[in-house]
């Protein structure tokens, strides 16, 4: 699980879309005014904003506000599974007694260094 910068609503569009490309991720949570996990932006979402108003378009008016999530006690192969089954390649990961409460974001790309990792260590 890496820790990911967040967004913020009130973010624009641009803004995330350079921190995503600096970073190397497809996707970010977005906090609200309180910090609570309030949805998700995607590179799929900017980019059916015009590049021309990237600049002006907020992240309000594009994230996706229905919450997929993993939990930090769950197995990877559980988390696999939901990946495959919601057909994403990231999930943002939060409290069991909180969903509200982000805790980090989990990638395809974290799975399959865990699975390496796991893969190794069997064979030694």
């Amino acid at each position: 699980m890496n820790e990911i910068p967040a967004a913020s609503p009130h973010d624009t569009v641009e803004a995330v879309q350079e921190i995503m490309l600096s970073r190397e991720v497809f996707a970010m949570p977005v906090l609200d005014d309180d910090g609570e996990l309030s949805g998700i932006v995607s590179m799929s979402d900017i980019t059916k904003i015009d590049r021309s108003e990237r600049a002006e378009v907020q992240v309000d008016a594009i994230y996706s506000r229905d919450l997929k999530y993993a939990f930090p006690d769950q197995t990877m192969h559980e988390v696999v599974e939901r990946m495959r089954e919601l057909h994403l390649a990231n999930l943002p990961v939060v409290s069991r007694r909180d969903e509200k409460r982000l805790l980090g974001m989990i990638t395809k790309g974290d799975i399959m260094l865990a699975y390496r990792k796991m893969t190794l260590e069997l064979s030694l």
